[in-house]
């Protein structure tokens, strides 16, 4: 999904924080933690550690 898509799903869903910027920090954030270069990269960590 798009990071505006991501956005709109959790308004939709009644979520807040539900921003376009509070889910490009969130990403920058994990992206910092997990040291992964792009969010591919990210997404592939994630997987492998089994949290997605």
């Amino acid at each position: 999904m798009k990071q505006a898509e991501v956005s709109a799903c959790l308004a939709k869903k009644g979520i807040k924080p539900n921003s376009v910027r509070m889910i490009e920090d969130t990403l920058r954030e994990l992206k910092k933690e997990y040291r992964a270069k792009t969010l591919f990269h990210l997404a592939y960590i994630l997987t492998k550690k089994g949290i997605i």
